[in-house]
């Protein structure tokens, strides 16, 4: 049954409810674990070197954790992805303050963001934050996809270079050999999943917005950066 994959994921407003609990210590870890990127992504196309954005992504989420900053996230304020990019800004901007107060050495290094850093696609701190977000999130739909089908026994990685548009030299005819199947029932498979991944992008959009959200804002928004 589509949706019962073994890697359906709770909602973002689910996992903050857990981490709140007592025995909230996994679902940090995993809130943790999917924000990573993102936060790092921030930290790097504002001008940190490599390694110190590497640090200061771990410095983020330890105090995060510290001053119990997930349980201030709450669904009627809007959305998540907003919510953590506000407070990765403001850890940056205290990080920078802190700096320019040391005299000698240490700290973090801060330089201008140039081609190298900001991959030549012109894209701002925030804009490589959101970018990341969606290519994040674009692979979880995958991986449950992946889960959803192979768990029904059909052909996952044979047909997964079609929905990407990226098939190389492989044709649908090709495909529809290799799998012994018909050349119609080929092109049907590959719309069926198509459609299915095109559903839970939009399942992992919805999970991290607010009450009052839109999603096919957020969606358009999301996809609009990927094209970058």
């Amino acid at each position: 049954m589509e949706g019962s994959s073994p890697l359906f994921l709770t909602t973002r407003w689910t996992l903050l409810d857990q981490v709140k609990a007592p025995e909230g210590g996994a679902a940090l870890d995993e809130l943790c674990r999917r924000y990573w990127g993102p936060v790092y992504s921030f930290l790097r196309r504002s001008g940190c070197a490599e390694a110190d954005a590497e640090d200061l992504t771990q410095d983020f989420f330890h105090d995060f954790m510290e001053r119990d900053g997930f349980s201030r996230a709450e669904r009627e304020k809007g959305r998540f992805r907003s919510f953590l990019l506000g407070c990765v800004r403001n850890h940056f901007a205290n990080a920078r303050k802190a700096a320019s107060r040391q005299k000698r050495g240490g700290g973090y290094e801060f330089v201008e963001v140039n081609e190298e850093l900001d991959g030549g696609d012109g894209l701002s701190p925030e804009q490589a934050f959101d970018k990341r977000w969606a290519e994040d999130l674009v692979d979880r739909a995958l991986l449950r996809l992946k889960a959803e089908w192979e768990e029904n026994g059909r052909p996952f990685d044979v047909l997964a270079p079609f929905l990407s548009g990226e098939r190389g030299a492989v044709s649908l005819a090709e495909t529809a050999d290799k799998l012994g199947v018909s050349l119609a029932a080929t092109k049907s498979a590959v719309h069926r999943l198509r459609k299915r991944l095109g559903d839970l992008v939009k399942e992992e959009v919805s999970a991290t917005l607010g009450s009052e959200d839109d999603a096919s804002d957020e969606l358009e928004h999301l996809l609009q950066l990927l094209s970058r």
